[in-house]
């Protein structure tokens, strides 16, 4: 979901600023929200995420990226006399991702900015997995509510919401060793 600058950056004398966008296959319903960061160093830049990035509400530390997701079901059913009969269901999906967005500045180090494009497309991966994997699981609500009665599909979409909430939650990698890092680097000057 993002757009990286070319690496061409590096061979120009003042490198071009990191974007945050919507890449070659965004996934339907999701939109990129950004917050501002600055930096000419990878530690100034390390000091701007800590102070902008949102809480994770969880842990009471800043987050540089974060996703979430939901869904509304809509269901089509017939009545004839007493007799109820579902007969469509559809689950639109809605998602949001939140990433960094470096200010551009044409002081940046290209070095610097190769490193930050490379750590925002890790993050950005990261996030879209995550969306993607509900959003390639729409049919499993879909599939919960026909299979339900009239009376119970609202029940029986929020089981399988539930349940769609639990798988990704185990997908998901939490391991530190797996989140994605911005590692300084000694530019040209010597500079971190």
């Amino acid at each position: 979901m993002i757009t990286l600058l070319a690496l061409a950056a590096l061979v120009q004398a003042q490198p071009a600023p990191a974007t945050a966008a919507p890449g070659a296959a965004p996934i339907p319903g999701v939109t990129v929200r950004t917050y501002d960061v600055r930096g000419k160093t990878i530690r100034e830049i390390l000091q701007s995420l800590t102070t902008a990035a949102p809480m994770d509400q969880a842990s009471g530390r800043p987050t540089p990226a974060s996703s979430k997701w939901s869904m509304k079901v809509a269901t089509q059913f017939t009545r004839t006399g007493p007799k109820c009969e579902i007969t469509g269901a559809t689950a639109t999906f809605s998602g949001e991702e939140v990433l960094p967005h470096l200010v551009p500045d044409p002081a940046i180090p290209a070095p610097v900015l190769a490193n930050w494009n490379s750590y925002l497309a890790q993050l950005d991966a990261r996030q879209t997995e995550q969306l993607r994997f509900a959003y390639d699981h729409r049919s499993d609500i879909e599939a919960a509510v026909r299979a339900s009665s009239c009376d119970a599909w609202r029940p029986a979409a929020n089981a399988a919401l539930d349940r769609l909430r639990q798988q990704a939650s185990l997908v998901r990698n939490t391991d530190p060793a797996a989140q994605p890092m911005l590692r300084d680097v000694v530019t040209a000057t010597g500079k971190k």
